[in-house]
């Protein structure tokens, strides 16, 4: 897809305001996130995006604009979301859309921390990457660098919030018929509970699995199984919440008692320098890229190119020499 005619693009011409516009010409990485990620997708599915941006040059190194550290205050981006009713831009072929976008360098932060949904930009299928850069490349054919058990404990912490909304859900509707999502009360009446929400706990236990013992992630491995809970095929909220539980159990057993796929935490040196690699793949490297010639000039030398302004004034026939051969 050419850069102008990504998600991105129609982004920043509808909903971001002028100043943001440079992170259309920074776009690494564009990819369809979401149900459709995860091979769930219905005909009345929206699209969810997620953009990778390229850091600004004058926020990595802003000391070559003049902005002093720990100082001034440091031009600097990390993420923007649009999101929610009335902020959604309307597709081509009728579907809403909502996007995100992170900072490179935000990127590889939450990342190394096991942020489970930035993880999942670099393991989504490539039909669904709708803008990539050489960056993007990079990142994606080393993204089994950032897995690790940190990752294992978010998507189990994640997994556990999930279910902890289920069962909230299902106590209100069972003590008052009431639901807190008004398009998800019709899974209530067919089924008792939020089947759209319970297929997230079933894809996030089977990329524990993947994580624990393959050491990889397939997003759409268990596609047929969440499909089949979203249409209600799955079984009723007993079985789901035992199966949830159970499982839940087991990976955790799994994790304590054999050798696992992943380390303990991500190699922080090998994230660094893929980091750098891409920083220098972007504006080159750190000795060719091109800075603003600031010259330094000290309080001492203004007092003293002044008294020599004033003695010039008072003798004009002496004429002014400058320090430094400059006027």
């Amino acid at each position: 897809m050419e850069l102008n005619k990504t998600y991105t693009a129609q982004f920043v011409k509808e909903r971001f305001q002028e100043q943001e516009h440079w992170m259309l010409d920074n776009l690494v990485l564009e990819c369809v996130m979401g149900s459709h990620a995860y091979g769930c997708q219905t005909g009345t599915s929206d699209y969810d995006v997620l953009g990778l941006v390229m850091d600004q040059h004058k926020s990595l190194y802003p000391q070559s604009y003049g902005y002093v550290m720990n100082f001034d205050p440091l031009p600097t981006f990390r993420n923007k979301e649009v999101k929610g009713e009335g902020k959604r831009i309307m597709l081509d072929n009728g579907k809403e859309c909502e996007g995100a976008w992170h900072s490179l360098t935000d990127f590889f932060t939450l990342v190394e921390n096991g942020s489970p949904a930035l993880t999942e930009v670099l393991f989504v299928r490539q039909n669904l990457v709708t803008y990539r850069t050489k960056v993007a490349d990079m990142l994606r054919d080393n993204r089994k660098l950032f897995l690790s058990m940190k990752m294992f404990h978010s998507f189990k912490g994640y997994t556990f919030q999930q279910l902890s909304r289920l069962r909230n859900g299902v106590k209100r509707w069972n003590e008052e018929h009431k639901c807190d999502n008004s398009k998800r009360q019709v899974f209530f009446e067919k089924y008792g509970y939020d089947v759209k929400m319970a297929y997230h706990c079933l894809r996030l236990l089977d990329l524990v699995d993947q994580l624990l013992k393959v050491g990889d992630l397939d997003l759409m491995r268990n596609k047929e199984e969440c499909k089949a809970i979203r249409a209600g095929e799955w079984g009723d909220w007993t079985k789901f919440s035992t199966f949830v539980d159970t499982r839940l159990v087991e990976l955790e057993s799994y994790a304590l008692n054999n050798v696992v796929a992943v380390p303990n935490r991500p190699q922080h040196e090998p994230l660094h320098n893929l980091l750098v690699s891409c920083l220098e793949e972007w504006y080159g490297s750190e000795k060719t890229m091109q800075k603003q010639n600031t010259e330094y000039v000290s309080a001492k030398m203004v007092w003293d190119r002044l008294d020599r302004l004033e003695a010039s004034m008072r003798n004009p026939h002496a004429g002014f020499v400058s320090g430094g051969g400059h006027p």
